[in-house]
């Protein structure tokens, strides 16, 4: 496992007990159990929920891990180790959606969702011009 991963489990996640037990609590920060606790899923290399949504957070998140905020490259290792594990954590460089901000996929020009609504839409549109021009 690479070593900024574990440093960042091991510092900032509320659920890692550190010595003696080197655990995980299995619980998220308002006291409701989330898993058996025991040991850390990322340690193990296994996806956590509970990491990805309130340690790792979003990638725009308003308010950064301090160590984030002070090396940059730092949180890139960290997403890109954890990123292994859960392919579903957002690349920090990722092209997003113009517009709802959704990452896109490779060769992507809008999200599925946006590319749905735009198609509608200029259906419509052409519907429209087809039904005015056989009223002219």
């Amino acid at each position: 496992m690479g070593s900024s991963l574990t440093k960042f489990v091991k510092t900032e996640c509320a659920c890692w007990t550190g010595e003696p037990q080197k655990q995980c609590l299995g619980v998220d920060v308002f006291g409701r159990p989330f898993r058996e606790p025991g040991k850390c899923r990322v340690l193990e290399r296994k996806t956590c929920g509970y990491f990805k949504d309130c340690v790792l957070g979003p990638e725009d998140y308003k308010y950064p891990h301090l160590c984030f905020v002070k090396d940059p490259a730092f949180e890139k290792r960290v997403r890109s180790e954890y990123r292994k594990i859960d392919n579903t954590v957002i690349q920090a460089d990722a092209r997003r959606c113009s517009d709802c901000g959704a990452a896109l996929k490779p060769r992507q020009r809008c999200c599925a969702n946006c590319k749905k609504r735009r198609r509608e839409k200029s259906y419509r549109k052409a519907r429209e011009n087809q039904r005015s021009k056989r009223n002219s």
